[in-house]
């Protein structure tokens, strides 16, 4: 209906997202390099906080952003209830990944949990995995979750001039890479790949989808 509201604004998106449980990877990741030391960590696109819950919980400084308005008000609402157990008060902010309003060599960990999916042109992902880079502290990291091509819904097609870049319909492009794209892009990028690409596949809508997951670190 012309009425309903943007997919990213709805309620019931918001709070789809926001009921999944904390990525186990990445928690994985958090007690595999950060147990003895706080770190500062860009949560990019935070969507229902499920992510910027577990690191303030942590101990990490967390700034959590999103695009969607819809997302930043609920994360903001789910962080102010942890001012108990936060470290340093958690910044929750809107914005787009490839212009990041945030200063250069400012974090330790970017979490880019089906962020990178979003770009809507390869120039628009070099752009992204450029901002990332340049926010992260020497020897930072970024986690990465990000859909594959080896699960293409039906009819989808890559977008004409573009590389990595698929769509069913007008103005549905979505990024999909396979490993190798991934590790090349990362790279291209000034970010190269720690330990191996891990898998994960789930089912939405009746439709098999394969997320590649890594972590890279910033040359």
């Amino acid at each position: 209906m012309p009425n309903d509201p943007p997919f990213w604004e709805d309620a019931d998106t918001v709070k789809w997202f926001a009921d999944l449980e904390p990525d186990d990877k990445l928690l994985a990741l958090l007690s595999e390099h950060y147990q003895d030391r706080p770190i500062r960590v860009l949560d990019l696109g935070c969507a229902g906080g499920r992510n910027s819950e577990a690191l303030v919980r942590r101990g990490c400084d967390v700034c959590a952003m999103d695009l969607s308005t819809a997302m930043v008000r609920h994360t903001r609402q789910r962080l102010s209830g942890l001012s108990s157990v936060a470290k340093t008060p958690p910044k929750v902010i809107l914005g787009e990944f490839n212009v990041l309003p945030l200063a250069s060599e400012s974090f330790d960990l970017v979490v880019a949990v089906g962020i990178y999916i979003q770009a809507d042109t390869d120039a628009e992902l070099r752009a992204g995995l450029t901002e990332t880079h340049r926010v992260l502290r020497p020897s930072g990291r970024v986690f990465v979750t990000q859909w594959s091509t080896q699960t293409l819904p039906p009819d989808t097609r890559r977008v004409a001039g573009q590389r990595f870049i698929y769509a069913a319909k007008p103005g549905e492009n979505k990024c999909r890479l396979d490993r190798d794209e991934l590790v090349s892009v990362m790279s291209e990028a000034g970010m190269v790949l720690e330990g191996a690409i891990a898998t994960r596949h789930s089912v939405r809508n009746g439709q098999p989808h394969e997320a590649l997951v890594g972590a890279f670190v910033k040359r």
